[in-house]
This record gives C-alpha cells, sequence and structure tokens, in this order.
C-alpha cells in the first residue's frame, strides 16, 4: 500500500475504522484518540522495516514538529516542547504522522515553519502541509463519529 497515492480523508479514515476495532476488541478507552497509540500499535506493524521508534518533545521556537529519519531505517517525531495543550500535541504527533505515511520516501528529514507555510510561493509545501493537517483533523474526529 503506497501512501502517496491514498488521500488524506481516506487514509484516516481507515486508520479510524480499525483503532474503532482495536478498542472495541481491547477494552480500550477510544477517546480522545492518542496518535502514539496508534502509531505504536497499528502504524508500525503495516511498516515494520521503517518503525516510528520514538515521539518526544524538543526546545525549539521555528517548529511545530519534524518527522527525521535515524540513521537505519528508523523514524522519529518531534514536537516542540513550548507546545503545552495535549490536544495541540496530538495533532501535531498525527499532521507528522501523515509525512511519515506519505512523504518519507522523498526526504530524509521533513520540517516546514510556518513561515513555510505561509510563503504564497511554495506551492508543494503549502499542499503538502495541508494534507498533512486535513489528515490530522479526520484522524482526530472521525467522520462517522461527527456526522
Amino acid at each position: 500500500m503506497e501512501g502517496i497515492l491514498i488521500k488524506p480523508k481516506v487514509w484516516a479514515n481507515r486508520l479510524s475504522t480499525v483503532w474503532r476495532m482495536h478498542t472495541g476488541a481491547n477494552k480500550i478507552e477510544r477517546f480522545p484518540i492518542n496518535v502514539s497509540e496508534i502509531i505504536s500499535d497499528m502504524v508500525n506493524n503495516l511498516f515494520p522495516d521503517e518503525p516510528i521508534i520514538k515521539i518526544k518533545s524538543l526546545k525549539g521556537s521555528t517548529f511545530d514538529g519534524v518527522l527525521a529519519r535515524g540513521k537505519t531505517r528508523e523514524w522519529y517525531i518531534i514536537y516542540n516542547s513550548n507546545i503545552r495543550e495535549h490536544g495541540r500535541i496530538n495533532f501535531t504527533i498525527a499532521h507528522e504522522l501523515r509525512h511519515y505515511l506519505c512523504h518519507r520516501k522523498r526526504q530524509q528529514k521533513l520540517e516546514y515553519s510556518n513561515r513555510d507555510i505561509l510563503d504564497t510561493g511554495s506551492t508543494i509545501s503549502v499542499n503538502i502541509e495541508k494534507e498533512a493537517n486535513d489528515f490530522a483533523s479526520y484522524l482526530l474526529m472521525p467522520i462517522d463519529d461527527y456526522r
């Protein structure tokens, strides 16, 4: 399953459906959706050769989140430690998860600042960031639950 061909809404809905079954079968609280658990319980099983091995905070002022590749084939999601709200952290992790699912084959490190997103001359980064934001919103607010 090549992630780049799958639209953000479709990816998010697929993960939400599997998460619903997983939480029901294991009697786990479904909401709020914990993206870190989705990564460890499901995503790493889909891509065992390129797992996300760590999600951590790091001091920084120019980024919200970063998807970075390790020395071998492992990946890291890093979010800005200045973000204090749990919901915003969860959204940032979901946003970076979209980059992992769809853009990890293109680059070794994916980092976009707010300046990149606001740069109207940079259509590619704006589209990539919009897709990641769309994915995060669909994942955290599954359509079947919020319809």
